[in-house]
């Protein structure tokens, strides 16, 4: 009974220090988890930065590939609509149907041929009068 008696005092003290080690284990938990939370939470941070930077550097390759890709698709539609003119204009032309430059140069040259025999057409008129009065 001796016995029950000092080990019934020693329950309280040990029950005491076990829960002041528990107290203390979870105010170190906290402490902890504070300390590498914060260092997880500023990590976390970079790898953020670092992944908007990439992120960054993605989006302006895609934007430099995307205007070489264009110039480069321009020049070929282009290309290709100077040979397709190029092969209408031979199939009208082939045909007899002339591009309406050529008509407008054709018409110029026919005005000026209209003038010239206008003028050889007055100078003969004069010749002709001249020779009559003689």
């Amino acid at each position: 009974m001796a016995e029950t008696k000092e080990l019934t005092k020693k329950l309280p003290e040990e029950l005491v220090e076990k829960t002041k080690e528990i107290f203390l284990a979870g105010l170190g938990l906290f402490a902890t988890v504070e300390e590498e939370g914060a260092q997880l939470f500023n990590k976390f941070v970079e790898k953020g930065k670092e992944f908007t930077k990439k992120g960054e550097e993605l989006e302006e390759k895609g934007k430099k590939l995307a205007e070489e890709k264009k110039e480069e698709v321009s020049k070929k539609v282009e290309d290709y609509v100077k040979a397709v003119e190029s092969k209408i204009r031979t199939t009208l032309e082939n045909v007899g149907v002339i591009a309406p430059g050529e008509l407008k140069e054709l018409e110029k040259k026919v005005d000026n041929l209209a003038a010239r025999l206008e003028s050889i057409e007055k100078k003969l008129e004069k010749t002709a009068k001249t020779a009559s009065k003689n």
